[in-house]
């Protein structure tokens, strides 16, 4: 499946992404729009619209239009225009009604390829500006003077007019080789894109759309392995879009109370604070296809490929002088866009970098902690949905530091437990925004420490475990055509990974532990927290904390659990 969807994209750009060829009206029904990747922060992209010959038209200076007065921010215009070309060229708008018609736009007017016709008018102002008045005077010849309403309200156009329009589209910041191409366009019925599973069919695909659509001389060269995969689709060397570099601190919780005196000292303020620091270098890539119906609005299939490229160096730490239930949910520290895809009315992609923290559970007092959250992640390749390719990667932890401190004479009971998130979520809408939806790709890191300790004389009787975490998966929020559901999701990566673990008793008079743990001690997950202000509780005992663990970790000495 991935060699289908990776070398049928590559044919598709190779043909489409060439210049536009303002030469040539589209008059036969079908039409094409490229964007050339001209550096960073740019993606290339190639659309094609396809129906019957009255279904698409032309208002290009090669459909023999010129255009007085365009915005070319504007989504939505009433314009100025005038035929200064072949007469019969002009009347292919007309064909069987101009109001309801798709046509081409000058790259001047407006930020879209495509708009629809909502209304064609005789325009009250008449005149024209005497550089194109002139073209008129040397040919003795009378003007009109039309006017357009145009917008991308194409779920307005009535289908049993001129009939359904097809549309494909892909487009990405990773392109494949520069093949060498010799188009011409000949039309392409609407089943020829809506009877084959593009994503999947490989044979249907050249056979029906491709040869349809544009007559091809592709010389491959060796931009395909042996194996058919595409070279240039290496997400980690070609990409377009510039780095993404993270340095953000923050407190998720951090709250205080009055204690009474304790132990022979004064009263004091019982404090549970967890400070996280996200830190991360990212290099970001994606492509993306899509088939569906312009008229009436439908994709039919859709495919999306992220590369990722990353190091992860984040930090937790915990101080506690009280108990505390602690419940924050996620919270956003961070956000930065990532230069994305906007075919106005048709399809946006809009690519988000985010950093969320959390910190839940239930903090015991007398505890300081201090962990590093640091992991490697190359080459990770994402397919959504999941049928489109096999998503894969290298996610290995990192050099860790951890230190961990303890009240030797308390009783600790709790988990608590940190979470850094970095995610590139990938917001989709789709003709018109009938169909929205965001893809996640989250990076979840998190730490957590869980114990069970009581007072044994010069002991600590109990379990001592403090281990990290690591998840890396992509899952949607909604409904996208029925192509996908909220909830769908792959998964490239999730494992434990165990930092200290001390079990049975700790003796204070000793710099290691009495007994490691012979078995797993169960990872407590505590649910249902929903308040970040929970209420604190003093606590019963108060002494001063004695390091029981201060280590460098290696990155090729953390084992899984």
């Amino acid at each position: 499946m991935f060699k289908s969807f990776v070398f049928a994209s590559f044919l598709i750009q190779a043909a489409f992404c060439v210049d536009n060829d303002w030469s040539t009206p589209c008059f036969g029904g079908s039409c094409r729009y490229n964007q050339k990747a001209t550096g960073t922060n740019t993606l290339w992209s190639s659309l094609v619209v396809n129906g019957s010959a009255s279904s698409i038209s032309d208002i290009t200076s090669a459909a023999g239009w010129t255009i007085v007065g365009c915005n070319p921010d504007n989504k939505e215009q009433d314009i100025r225009l005038v035929c200064t070309g072949n007469p019969q060229d002009c009347s292919h708008l007309d064909q069987n009604g101009a109001v309801g018609t798709i046509v081409r736009l000058p790259e001047d007017c407006g930020p879209m390829p495509f708009a629809r016709v909502a209304r064609k008018w005789l325009h009250q102002n008449q005149t024209l500006p005497s550089s194109v008045s002139a073209k008129f005077k040397q040919r003795a010849k009378s003007f009109t003077v039309h006017g357009l309403a145009l917008d991308t309200n194409f779920d307005s156009v009535d289908p049993s007019q001129n009939g359904e329009i097809s549309l494909y589209v892909e487009g990405g910041s990773v392109p494949g080789g520069n093949g060498q191409t010799n188009l011409t366009q000949t039309p392409l019925s609407s089943e020829d894109l809506q009877s084959r599973s593009f994503l999947g069919d490989i044979g249907g695909l050249i056979s029906g759309a491709l040869q349809g659509a544009v007559q091809l001389d592709i010389l491959l060269g060796s931009q395909l392995t042996e194996d058919g995969y595409l070279k240039g689709f290496n997400v980690t060397k070609t990409s377009t879009l510039p780095p993404i570099s993270v340095q953000k601190a923050f407190t998720p919780f951090n709250e205080s109370i009055t204690c009474p005196a304790l132990d022979g000292k004064a009263s004091f303020t019982g404090q549970v604070k967890i400070d996280v620091n996200a830190s991360a270098y990212a290099q970001v890539n994606f492509g993306f296809a899509a088939v569906g119906k312009l008229v009436p609005p439908k994709m039919t299939q859709f495919g999306i490929f992220a590369g990722l490229d990353a190091t992860l160096d984040g930090n937790m730490k915990v101080a506690s002088t009280a108990t505390a239930s602690i419940g924050t949910g996620l919270i956003p520290i961070f956000e930065q866009g990532i230069p994305g895809l906007d075919i106005p009315g048709i399809l946006s992609i809009g690519p988000v970098f985010k950093v969320n923290v959390e910190a839940k559970g239930t903090a015991t007092a007398n505890v300081d902690l201090n962990v590093d959250l640091s992991y490697s992640v190359q080459n990770a390749q994402v397919f959504f949905p999941p049928q489109h390719g096999t998503s894969s990667g290298n996610f290995t932890p990192a050099d860790t530091n951890l230190n961990l401190s303890i009240a030797p004479n308390a009783t600790l009971q709790g988990t608590v437990e940190g979470h850094v998130i970095p995610t590139v979520e990938f917001g989709l809408s789709a003709i018109g925004g009938i169909a929205k939806a965001t893809i996640g790709l989250n990076l979840d890191t998190s730490a957590t420490l869980d114990l069970t300790l009581q007072p044994l004389q010069d002991e600590l009787s109990g379990c001592v475990d403090l281990h990290s975490g690591f998840s890396v998966n992509a899952v949607a929020d909604a409904n996208f055509f029925d192509l996908f559901s909220a909830g769908d999701s792959v998964t490239l990566f999730s494992k434990d990974f165990e930092l200290f673990k001390a079990s049975s008793s700790y003796d204070f008079n000793s710099t290691t532990t009495t007994k490691r743990a012979l078995v797993h001690h169960r990872r407590f997950h505590p649910r249902g927290f929903v308040a970040k202000r929970a209420a604190l509780t003093c606590p019963s005992s108060l002494a001063d904390l004695i390091p029981i663990v201060n280590q460098a970790l290696s990155g090729a000495s953390i084992q899984a659990i």
